[in-house]
């Protein structure tokens, strides 16, 4: 059918042209949103079909025939006139108000400024979520403004993020263009990594060295917890128990956990270790504890406890002012008893000390807790306090030979897979443990009389 436009040219209506789809209400998406999308289907559909130059009443008959069966339903609720029913903004104005309710802008601000870049998601379908919610916030001139804003907080890429922050004056439109830019480099970088690793490569890490044969499918590499070469899930430590340090899935000679004597620590060869371990850090002083006490460079007195189970020597914070050490930063972090308490480490100071007209220069790390000063094994060794002792003399009237002892027999019972109790250490030494319990007998009896 030829139909005549405005100009006096004659036009024919393209019939091929497809409908939208019908809108379709039971879906789990934006009903709003989807509305709006089919209707600007709709109206491009219109105008490749020159809708409007048709009667009213096939105009309607048309829209009612590409919204589909579930919109017939709405559309007959809708009680309309005959005169409405036959004028199609009419039409369409009630699905609009069917399908879009009154907007909450204070709900919709809140969901906007939600809004990241999730994980996956390109730039481009980030920007255009963003896009399509801040249409419901009515920020009007600020729309702009607050879309950029958006756009650097919920940016996935922290580098991209320091990029747009760094950027004087940043627009919208620049901010866009930055985040392009910067997802395409990634894109390329990425695909150059790819296209440049060798499918026989030998790829090393921090740990382990793994090795790929070529004709064998199998990895090998060296293991830091056996010291060997083997494959994955093969290791010959799995599940044995370190003797040093009593956990899993290592040999002792992997171990991490440092020996007490495996480390030196005067102030020639220094501090290397976050943390170091000392047998005693306790306030209260024990009276059999072995204290000496030493000539500090102010004058002052300081009575140290020698213990040569302590990797480090230690004094507290308000000595170290007392004798006016000079205080500098120290690579150990933290100190480490055998009951597993830690202290923090202020720092350390070298200190001249003498002990026994014995002078040296001893590193001392500085704590900010009340703890006995303790002298370590290194420092103990070098003034002359503790010395090894290379022979022990026999005793004629204990064993003779080779520590074999007289007329005694040691009878042992072994017993399988036993469950032995962890008994506390006794407060009172076996040798005196009578006496003792004499002397309280005896305190108990006079407090009767």
């Amino acid at each position: 059918m030829a139909e005549n436009d405005n100009n006096g040219h004659t036009s024919k209506a393209d019939n091929n042209i497809r409908p939208p789809k019908y809108f379709v209400t039971n879906t789990n998406e934006d009903v709003a949103r989807a509305w709006k999308l089919w209707l600007q289907q709709f109206e491009w559909y219109s105008i490749a079909t020159n809708l409007t130059e048709k009667r009213p009443e096939v105009q309607v008959a048309v829209f009612m025939s590409c919204v589909g069966p579930d919109a017939a339903v709405i559309y007959n609720t809708f009680n309309l006139t005959e005169t409405e029913a036959n004028h199609l903004q009419t039409v369409k104005q009630k699905f609009t108000n069917h399908f879009t309710p009154q907007i909450n802008e204070t709900y919709e601000r809140y969901v906007f400024n939600l809004i990241v870049q999730k994980d996956g998601q390109t730039f481009d379908e980030f920007v255009t979520e963003l896009k399509g919610k801040v249409k419901n916030c009515g920020y009007s001139s600020l729309e702009s403004n607050l879309l950029r804003d958006r756009l650097v907080v919920g940016i996935r890429s922290d580098a991209t993020r320091e990029r747009l922050l760094a950027e004087p004056n940043l627009t919208l439109i620049k901010a866009i263009d930055i985040c392009h830019s910067a997802e395409q480099v990634k894109k390329q970088v990425s695909s150059m990594k790819q296209a440049a690793t060798p499918v026989d490569a030998i790829t090393y890490n921090r740990k382990n060295t793994y090795k790929k044969k070529e004709g064998n499918k199998e990895e090998t590499f060296h293991c830091g917890r056996c010291d060997t070469e083997h494959q994955r899930r093969k290791c010959p430590a799995f599940k044995k128990v370190c003797k040093r340090c009593n956990k899993r899935n290592h040999f002792t000679k992997c171990c991490k956990l440092k020996a007490v004597d495996a480390l030196q620590h005067d102030y020639e060869d220094g501090y290397s270790s976050e943390g170091f371990i000392v047998s005693a850090i306790d306030a209260d002083a024990d009276f059999e504890d072995w204290f000496e006490e030493a000539t500090m460079p102010s004058g002052d007195i300081v009575k140290f406890k020698l213990d040569s189970g302590s990797q480090c020597n230690v004094i507290n914070k308000k000595i170290a002012n007392k004798i006016k050490a000079s205080i500098k930063p120290s690579t150990a972090k933290y100190l480490t008893s055998y009951s597993n308490h830690k202290i923090n480490v202020l720092g350390e100071a070298v200190i001249k000390t003498c002990i026994k007209k014995q002078t040296r220069l001893v590193k001392y790390l500085i704590v900010n807790e009340e703890v006995v000063p303790v002298l370590g094994k290194t420092a103990c060794v070098r003034l002359g306090l503790v010395k090894r002792v290379e022979t022990l003399e026999k005793s004629h009237d204990l064993f003779e030979g080779i520590g074999c002892l007289k007329q005694f027999t040691y009878d042992i019972d072994l017993i399988d897979n036993p469950k032995l109790p962890i008994c506390p250490a006794r407060k009172i030494p076996h040798t005196i443990r009578q006496q003792t319990l004499l002397q309280e007998f005896m305190d108990q009896a006079g407090s009767l009389c």
